[in-house]
């Protein structure tokens, strides 16, 4: 009996430790490097309009009437770094989330100045903000897209994959956005050299969104990351409506457009 006793307690003694061992096992990364997401708009915002980024991306905005005729927009874009890890093989994983704003000001549908296609790349600014405005949603027409994305680097190589999109429109009470949809992409090539493609679009949005990427998508290397969204700006009931694209490109090596 006593013999019985004791092989129980060596028993429960040895399960009692798989946990701990396993939980040591699963411990596939470490974290060096840790920042708590910026989510106050007037911030981001503030972090774009003086271009102070992290990490350049390749934002870009159209806005043309229903001519086809382009007019001025204006686009910013701030990219912070979440996190850094290091992987149980070495690699040296980063998180990041980019922002970017489309901006229209209603003097610019009104008079219709013609201008090119506004493409503003982000660059290194660590210096106090140059400028300071608030985001004021009742002012003008806005689009405002957040990717949360990461890269991996793997040998000479930098992976990227995105794992959340999320966004939205605000207008005055002049104007109305409808028909609005979201574009998703993640091509290019993959694991040692084949191009893969990875796309969805998502039709009929609300004027606020928040969608998750496919998480069996592949990270990719050279070639296309990032979402687009668009929508269709109304003048009151009149017939006058404008189309507003937005583009959040994390990587674009081949310069290439989502589909319109």
């Amino acid at each position: 009996m006593r013999k019985f006793i004791s092989l129980l307690l060596i028993t429960l003694l040895v399960f009692s430790l798989v946990p701990v061992s396993l939980a040591a096992n699963s411990q596939t990364s470490k974290t060096i490097y840790q920042a708590e997401e910026i989510t106050d708009i007037n911030e981001l915002y503030n972090r774009a309009l003086n271009g102070k980024t992290d990490k350049i991306t390749y934002p870009k905005a159209k806005l043309k009437n229903k001519e086809g005729k382009p007019l001025n927009v204006k686009v910013y874009s701030t990219t912070q770094l979440l996190k850094i890890e290091k992987l149980k093989d070495g690699k040296e994983k980063k998180s990041y989330v980019t922002t970017t704003f489309a901006v229209v000001d209603e003097i610019e549908l009104s008079s219709e100045k013609k201008s090119s296609n506004s493409r503003v790349k982000n660059r290194y600014f660590l210096n106090d903000y140059k400028y300071v405005e608030k985001w004021d949603p009742s002012k003008g027409v806005k689009a405002y897209q957040t990717v949360y994305w990461t890269v991996t680097s793997i040998g000479d190589d930098d992976y990227y994959d995105m794992y959340k999109v999320k966004g939205g429109w605000t207008v005055s009470s002049s104007y109305s956005v409808q028909n609005c949809k979201v574009n998703i992409g993640q091509n290019g090539f993959y694991n040692g050299g084949y191009t893969i493609s990875q796309a969805l679009t998502k039709y009929n949005v609300l004027i606020i969104y928040d969608y998750n990427v496919p998480p069996e998508w592949k990270p990719i290397s050279k070639g296309m990351v990032g979402a687009n969204s668009y929508g269709s700006v109304r003048k009151g009931t009149s017939s006058t409506t404008y189309d507003l694209w937005l583009e959040n490109f994390i990587i674009n090596d081949y310069s290439v457009e989502f589909p319109r």
